[in-house]
């Protein structure tokens, strides 16, 4: 806590180390300090429907970043952990940490090779998960592997593949979290086709292994998905990119029932003017249950918008909207969750390098079953760092 403190007191009052993009670090690596403090209220910390618990909390982000760039390659190693106090209740502490290494070379002038592996000590704060009460945040390790080569064939045509695999091992040793440990082995593949300059189209394929670890788990499935997509910057004040394809998948138990169906995503952002900026998103996706239902089918919504007021004052407002099925539901009636946020921040660009956000989240989740039903407020107070 010490450490942490320290660097604060060095990020907000050393204007000679701001003055500089990154701290020299060996030759040609190039060190980034940054940190984050924010304070916060919370009036509803385990998500409850009621007998609600507030608290204070002081979330602390440290993290440094070592970088190196050359003409055909580039490497980046980035350490962080996430450090959270509770006033009401300590046993909702936490200390998440993150270890993530980059690496990508320019193999030759149409081919390229990105790979990045990481590895994270994190929890599943209290509520949320449907493994019913627990007294304590559920601890786990995560490993994750990804690469991508891509090749140009020509003027028009770009192939890409990709292959990544994920293993997901909880910490603590009851049943109802170690249900949830799994590996995820994945295989994707594109090909884009530049319709125009700043336009391009693509078809993919993915197919991925999910297999979970406990004995006598009926989690485990294949998934298989074609879709159709494209990218573009049509203009200097838009961008975005849409794919909608098909998606299947197939449990290994026949105690789980498959599901199949339509899934997209698409996000869009347009510049208002030189002050305002606009983000939308919208998708349909499924994610594996944490204790009810076969699969998660969510559907969603969100658009926020950036609006910078004066040099140093910017606002940012947004809103998120999401429908959950749970599909499966072994009850008479599936489950279904509608949940709605608003969020509202001010920010200060105290330098080039710091800047101050107060601000208010609002969360709420109505669901047809309302023991599952929960309202959120949270005030906060942060202040980033970084050079």
């Amino acid at each position: 806590m010490r450490l942490v403190l320290v660097l604060v007191l060095i990020l907000l009052f050393s204007e000679t180390v701001l003055a500089a993009k990154g701290i020299p670090f060996g030759g040609t690596i190039r060190m980034f300090p940054e940190i984050g403090v924010q304070f916060k209220h919370d009036d509803n910390i385990a998500w409850a429907s009621e007998n609600e618990v507030s608290s204070f909390v002081t979330v602390f982000t440290p993290q440094l970043k070592f970088e190196r760039k050359q003409r055909s390659s580039g490497y980046a190693l980035t350490v962080g952990t996430e450090v959270g106090r509770y006033t009401a209740n300590s046993n909702d502490n936490y200390e998440d940490i993150s270890f993530l290494g980059e690496a990508e070379w320019q193999l030759t002038r149409r081919a390229k090779f990105f790979v990045n592996a990481d590895y994270l000590m994190g929890h599943d704060p209290r509520g949320t998960t449907d493994r019913g009460d627990s007294t304590l945040p559920n601890t786990w390790g995560l490993t994750r592997l990804m690469s991508q080569f891509s090749y140009e064939l020509g003027s028009k045509y770009t192939v890409e593949a990709e292959l990544g695999h994920i293993s997901k091992r909880y910490q603590d040793f009851s049943f109802a979290e170690k249900i949830d440990d799994f590996n995820d082995t994945a295989l994707k593949a594109r090909v884009l086709y530049q319709i125009l300059p700043k336009i391009n189209v693509f078809v993919e394929t993915a197919y991925s292994i999910i297999d979970y670890q406990f004995v006598g788990s009926t989690q485990s499935s294949d998934i298989s998905t074609l879709s159709v997509g494209a990218k573009w910057q049509a203009t200097a004040k838009t961008s975005g990119s849409a794919q909608i394809g098909y998606l299947s998948k197939a449990f290994d138990s026949d105690l789980r029932n498959d599901f199949s169906g339509a899934n997209w995503k698409i996000a869009m952002q347009w510049k208002a003017s030189n002050r305002s900026t606009v983000d939308i998103s919208t998708g349909k996706f499924t994610n594996d249950t944490t204790g009810i239902g076969d699969v998660l089918i969510t559907q969603d919504f969100s658009i926020s918008e950036k609006h910078v007021w004066m040099p140093r004052i910017s606002s940012t407002v947004g809103f998120y909207m999401a429908k959950i099925n749970f599909d499966g539901d072994v009850r008479e009636i599936d489950r279904a969750d509608d949940l709605t946020a608003y969020n509202l921040a001010m920010n200060y660009n105290w330098s080039r390098n710091i800047m101050f956000s107060a601000g208010l989240d609002i969360n709420k989740r109505d669901s047809n079953y309302n023991t599952d039903d929960f309202d959120q407020n949270i005030f906060f107070i942060r202040v980033q760092a970084s050079l």
